[in-house]
């Protein structure tokens, strides 16, 4: 008998009062009192975010693609500065002594009405809340969070699309 043979042959059986191996009388380790531990389900705020534009607005004529144009390399070097965070990161940031949040979820009723108006006109009014990812003082990105994705609707470098609470 080969080694691994006999080594299967001892894990599946068990020894009799003799000491000797009686094959297919192995006992299972679980016992029947235990309850099954569920895989842990990975939240989106442990990960890191990625950028889609699919959905983004392109013929928008305040916060699309010539805005995107304009502002390139803000935009790019903003996301970038963001990819080595995860989302838990991203949200609970703060910008002043107050705590506020530096990236949050924006509710469809705190945008202005010309924001509101393009989500109708694109057909895109079905969402609950946009999301708002700042990259300075004023400028923003304005997307869609679905999961760890960020689809990036719109390019707001003047703070236009939410309603400032000042």
């Amino acid at each position: 008998m080969l080694r691994w043979q006999n080594i299967t042959r001892r894990c599946m059986s068990k020894k009799n009062n003799r000491g000797k191996f009686v094959p297919g009388n192995a006992t299972s380790r679980t016992t029947s009192n235990r309850t099954p531990v569920a895989p842990k389900q990975d939240s989106i705020y442990d990960k890191k975010p990625s950028w889609k534009f699919r959905r983004f607005d392109s013929a928008c004529e305040l916060w699309g693609l010539s805005t995107l144009n304009d502002n390139l390399q803000m935009v790019m070097d903003g996301l970038k500065s963001y990819e080595d965070l995860t989302w838990q990161q991203i949200m609970s940031a703060t910008h002043d002594k107050k705590g506020k949040s530096k990236n949050h979820d924006v509710e469809l009723s705190d945008l202005t009405n010309t924001a509101r108006r393009r989500l109708n006109k694109i057909k895109a009014d079905d969402i609950q809340s946009v999301f708002s990812l700042r990259l300075n003082n004023l400028f923003r990105i304005i997307g869609i969070l679905e999961g760890a994705i960020l689809n990036i609707l719109w390019i707001d470098p003047k703070h236009e699309v939410c309603e400032t609470k000042r």
